[in-house]
Order: structure tokens, then sequence, then C-alpha cells
């Protein structure tokens, strides 16, 4: 049966897509070229810049030709902070409230600023 839209023939291949840091603009720099090895499903992008904004798209090559982009994965570049190594500390309490404070990470993992912190 055949279903528009759906390809017929065998897939030979993916290359994978950026942009140029915080661009906002439509990836277009082949980062990774498997036009002929279709059994590669991830890839590592080295070289980015940690707290930069990067787009990524990949697109699909079967005997018709590449496919459009896939939507596209918008990421920040960087690791995660470590975890801070000091406890909590009480600033005050009342009889329905319970103030107290942390100290800041002192690796935040490259990034430029931390955004926000989780309290658990």
């Amino acid at each position: 049966m055949f279903v528009p839209g759906v390809s017929t023939t065998d897939v030979l291949g993916y290359q994978m897509l950026i942009n140029d840091a915080n661009s906002n603009a439509v990836p277009s720099k082949v980062v990774y070229d498997g036009s002929e090895v279709s059994s590669v499903l991830q890839i590592t992008v080295e070289k980015l810049v940690s707290g930069q904004s990067y787009w990524l798209a990949y697109r699909v090559l079967n005997r018709a030709g590449f496919s459009q982009l896939s939507p596209y994965l918008q990421l920040i570049a960087g690791k995660l902070p470590q975890p801070p190594v000091k406890t909590p500390h009480q600033i005050s309490v009342s009889s329905t409230a319970i103030e107290f404070g942390w100290f800041p990470s002192t690796d935040i993992g490259g990034a430029a600023k931390l955004e926000s912190y989780n309290i658990y």
C-alpha cells in the first residue's frame, strides 16, 4: 500500500546541521555528514561555546535526495553546575514560616550565571 508523504526507498544516511551561536538562524552548517551511514543515530558536536545558544536539526537521505530539516532542537551549551557543598542554614523561625539561606555553588558548569535554584 502506498502512503503519500512516506518514502518507499531505504534510508541511506543522515546529516546533522547547526547554526552559529546566538544567531537564531536556520541551522545550515553541516557538523556531521553520514550520507552513507544509516546506522549512526547519535553524534557528539564539539567545540561549542559554553553559555551560547544553538539550534540543531537533521535531515534524512534516500535515493530521491535529502528531506526537509527536522524541527529544531534549541539548546544552550554547558555542563550542569556542581551540587552545593554546604548545608542550607536557618535564618529565622516563626510559628508559620522558616527563613533559610544557602551558599552558591562554586562550579557553575562554565555558564556566565545561574538562572535559578530549586529548593526541595
